[in-house]
């Protein structure tokens, strides 16, 4: 999920932090980052109950922003 999705799903930074359990300084510098790793994706998979879906492509460490988005990775999903 894109940091975008994330934000129109909970509305807002704080609601955001709430689910991963982190503060809204945190969420701002995942922002900056270009997203959210795809653990902390996986955590707001389940928070979502299931409306938001976690992708490994959209994880900036995986494929940073500045970089052509190769086929996405093949992933188990969340567990």
């Amino acid at each position: 999920m894109t940091f975008d999705e994330a934000l129109k799903f909970f509305g807002s930074g704080s609601a955001i932090g709430e689910a991963l359990g982190v503060s809204r300084s945190r969420i701002s510098q995942c922002r900056a980052a270009g997203g959210f790793s795809y653990s902390q994706q996986c955590v707001l998979e389940k928070a979502s109950g299931g409306k938001l879906k976690a992708r490994a492509d959209d994880d900036p460490k995986t494929f940073p922003p500045d970089e052509a988005s190769p086929k996405a990775v093949a992933m188990e999903g969340c567990r």
